[in-house]
């Protein structure tokens, strides 16, 4: 049984979730369950949004107790870690927002970054790393644009996270007005309520009059004919929130840009310089200024961003299943 708080969502929480428990379902009886009120997903909906095959998973919604009756059992939310009387119970652990009373299970951690911090709020060293897995040969290159891509949901910034679209949003219009033509930079991600598509409409007013684009809740397909497309992928969470909680803990989506090719430019924080060797196989920025810099290196030195690019899709490879 995996108890999945916002597994009927997109997301790469949802994706690690389902990454751990699909290999599973080859010799349990294997139940995802969401919690009651939600959308009850289908293993079409995963393929459409995910690009998993959840196969013979049941998805259903949690009732009390019933996890009383799974030999193993996988917790998969930040904010509790929901409990089971086997001795099988495994937690993974997206990062440790709150401090929670972690003995008893052993957790799944997403890097070192989420790992260190989840020894120290959870109070146990039964922790364990195993970072999600990317599926590399799904993503294709090119042929390659002059095109910046973002991608995530267009949650509202808040004083614990912060995606920091505003941020990427001001970089692009700096190299347009120092001269980059021929470029265009796109958002994309999901809304998920009114207020997150209000939101979006505010980044978009900060975008007017740039080359600066927006692809909201796109299939999985052609989001993934953006990363073929695109040669630079941008990624800033935690710029403007310092607190551990907003750093990006890992970043799957990066590890999907990579793997089509596109040289990631990234802000130096929590999980991605697990990732990222700057200068290598991408580069790490700490100031507005720098990712400028790296930036305007990449989009105008086609064989070093041709050096770069390959570099990156041989990394990506160390994370495929």
């Amino acid at each position: 049984g995996c108890y999945g708080e916002h597994c009927w969502s997109v997301g790469g929480g949802t994706a690690h979730a389902l990454e751990l428990i699909i290999p599973l379902a080859r010799y349990y009886d294997v139940d995802l369950l969401l919690p009651p009120g939600t959308p009850l997903r289908d293993r079409e909906w995963y393929l459409e949004h995910l690009v998993l095959d959840i196969g013979d998973i049941k998805v259903r919604h949690y009732t009390p107790g019933c996890e009383n009756s799974y030999d193993v059992w996988l917790s998969v939310w930040n904010e509790k870690i929901w409990p089971a009387p086997t001795p099988k119970r495994f937690n993974l652990v997206f990062f440790p927002f709150v401090q929670l009373d972690g003995r008893g299970f052993t957790h799944i951690a997403n890097g070192e970054y989420t790992a260190r911090y989840t020894r120290e709020r959870y109070q146990t060293d039964d922790v364990i790393v195993i970072p999600p897995c990317i599926e590399v040969d799904q993503f294709k290159t090119g042929p390659k644009e002059g095109l910046i891509l973002h991608c995530s949901r267009f949650a509202l910034p808040s004083a614990y996270a912060d995606k920091a679209h505003i941020m990427m949003i001001q970089a692009f219009k700096q190299l347009v007005d120092r001269g980059l033509k021929g470029w265009r930079f796109v958002l994309a991600g999901a809304t998920i309520d009114a207020g997150e598509e209000t939101y979006k409409d505010h980044l978009a007013k900060h975008a007017w009059g740039y080359p600066i684009e927006f692809a909201v809740n796109l299939p999985a397909d052609e989001l993934r004919d953006l990363f073929a497309r695109a040669s630079i992928y941008w990624h800033a969470t935690g710029y403007s929130v310092k607190e551990p909680a907003a750093q990006e803990h890992f970043g799957i989506v990066i590890v999907e840009g990579m793997a089509a090719g596109a040289v990631p430019v990234v802000y130096n924080s929590g999980g991605p310089p697990e990732i990222i060797t700057s200068g290598v196989n991408g580069y790490l920025f700490d100031t507005l200024e720098e990712a400028v810099e790296r930036t305007w290196k990449l989009a105008t030195d086609p064989e070093h961003w041709r050096q770069l690019s390959t570099a990156a899709r041989e990394r990506a490879r160390f994370f495929s299943p």
